[in-house]
């Protein structure tokens, strides 16, 4: 079962690697990967998993803040 603490985890790897998208060698676009379809397909998912799933606050917190952005580039 995924808990709190998955979900957590799990935006935390995305919104560390979002900053991959335009700046790696092969960035996720691309090799055909829209980072933010990942983002809610997932949150899709786990919204039918767990009643208690927040779209909102997944998709949140799995966003770079403009901070992270700018550290990161």
């Amino acid at each position: 079962m995924i808990t709190k603490k998955h979900y957590n985890e799990m935006a935390k790897i995305i919104r560390e690697a979002s900053w991959l998208i335009d700046v790696a060698p092969h960035t996720a676009k691309e090799v055909g990967i829209d980072p933010y379809d990942l983002v809610m397909n997932l949150g899709y998912y786990f919204e039918e998993d767990n009643p208690n799933f927040d779209y909102e606050k997944w998709c949140n917190a799995c966003t770079p803040k403009q901070e992270e952005v700018w550290l990161i580039k």
